[in-house]
């Protein structure tokens, strides 16, 4: 395994952790996966974009701020699809990692975890497994494009 430089750290961790969320479908307990991952994926890109004066996520935040997370390749169904791609990423940091009270619950169906309900704020919302899989995927490429420093492939 590559060993990862300081100076792209964030990119690198966060693309790996999004090949890792690809690798996990279909497998015994992807569904628990795709959760671990993704909360993993969402705690880091909010903490890292929200931060304050940093050309690269000031940029990136802006981007997803003007962006809803219904619009292609997004894809959330509501209510995280009506919030910007970056209110939803922080949104579903705050739920799976039970900040500000938040809860989360499994979404059985058949016999199966098919998902999990996020009790954030009162306002429980569901996301099924592929929806937080790909949205979490997505967020971790883009983020991992952007962040990754120009001279780290060199």
């Amino acid at each position: 395994m590559a060993q990862i430089e300081v100076e792209a750290a964030d990119a690198e961790v966060i693309a790996r952790l999004g090949q890792l969320l690809e690798r996990s479908a279909h497998t015994e307990f992807s569904t628990t996966c795709a959760l671990g991952f993704s909360t993993t994926i969402f705690a880091w890109i909010a903490q890292r974009v929200r931060r304050e004066g940093e050309p690269l996520a000031d940029t990136l935040k802006a981007k997803w701020q003007a962006v809803k997370a219904q619009e292609e390749p997004w894809q959330m169904p509501a209510p995280l699809g009506d919030l910007s791609v970056f209110d939803a990423v922080v949104r579903l940091r705050r739920a799976s990692t039970h900040a500000d009270g938040s809860r989360t619950h499994p979404q059985n169906a058949h016999g199966s975890l098919v998902g999990f309900v996020f009790d954030a704020h009162q306002v429980p919302f569901v996301v099924l497994e592929a929806d937080l899989r790909r949205f979490a995927v997505l967020v971790a490429r883009e983020f991992s494009d952007h962040m990754r420093p120009v001279d780290a492939n060199k």
